[in-house]
């Protein structure tokens, strides 16, 4: 779904599952003159993980353009200047704002992940910060790894080709998505985190093998409903706003010419707010790719 060095990992999802049996799902809108193709996307995977199939491989070929959520993936030096900027607030540190039960669990995930510093790591961290690092540490400590997430892979690939890559937001301004929220919200995040933490990496499991089935029932239940429900605050800021703008951005594509590959976060393209349940509210008609 959000795509920075951080913000990547509020909706990364890994699994063992068998290339042979790989079908994401994808989709194709036409009009008279374009092409667009829907990809979901997982941003962080295993390196051997394999899920490009033939008619991914095809709808690729057949397009001029990649649109990715930030078309700088790679741009570390900038990702880690905004992450300073607008993640770090050393004058609050963090055991000042959790309740003393976060704060303990906080400890406690730490420890389980061997961070060296154990808890320190977070204290300078506002706490939407400190929820993302968390679960990324968690992924990383698993044995995923973000350069082998879709995204990146895509984009090796593309700049080997030459192709232009085009991206809906900056990285600044996914950044902002999480800094301007309300201290409240923001806590409530990081409580989420924690009381996701124990299951985190099994319910990852589940969400990366629908995602390989292309059971979108699957994603819709373990991603989007598993944001909307806890946090319905930050869903519509994450995901229905962004979905809105990002169907505006594909209808003016359709009056364009030419073919364009979009791969944004699975969880963009589930559910009842999905991208596509965009567009086929202005109309247009998107069809799942056989």
């Amino acid at each position: 779904m959000l795509r920075t060095v951080f913000v990547l990992a509020v909706l990364s999802f890994f699994a063992n599952a068998s290339a042979a049996l790989a079908s994401p799902s994808l989709w194709v809108i036409k009009s008279p003159t374009a092409t667009v193709y829907l990809f979901g996307t997982i941003h962080l995977l295993r390196r051997d993980e394999e899920w490009e199939t033939l008619r991914i491989s095809d709808a690729l070929a057949d397009s001029q353009e990649l649109w990715l959520e930030v078309p700088d993936l790679d741009d570390v030096g900038t990702a880690r200047e905004l992450v300073t900027q607008l993640g770090y607030d050393p004058t609050h540190p963090l055991s000042t704002v959790l309740p003393a039960k976060d704060l303990a669990h906080l400890k406690s995930a730490a420890s389980r992940l061997a961070l060296p510093q154990g808890e320190a790591t977070f204290e300078p961290m506002r706490p939407w910060l400190a929820a993302l690092a968390l679960t990324e540490s968690q992924m990383l400590h698993a044995g995923y790894d973000p350069n082998a997430g879709v995204e990146h892979v895509l984009l090796d690939v593309w700049k080997d080709n030459q192709k232009e890559v085009r991206g809906f937001e900056t990285l600044d301004q996914q950044l902002h998505f999480f800094a301007d929220m309300p201290p409240r919200l923001q806590e409530e995040v990081l409580e989420n985190a924690l009381s996701d933490f124990d299951g985190g990496v099994a319910k990852l499991n589940a969400i990366v093998d629908a995602w390989m089935r292309g059971d979108q029932k699957a994603i819709t239940r373990l991603i989007v409903d598993d944001l909307r429900q806890p946090l319905p605050e930050l869903y519509r800021t994450l995901i229905v706003e962004r979905n809105k703008r990002w169907a505006e951005t594909i209808d003016g594509m359709l009056k364009q010419t030419g073919n364009r590959f979009i791969a944004v976060g699975a969880g963009h393209l589930a559910g009842p707010d999905s991208v596509q349940a965009q567009l086929i509210a202005k109309g247009i008609a998107v069809s799942l790719v056989r």
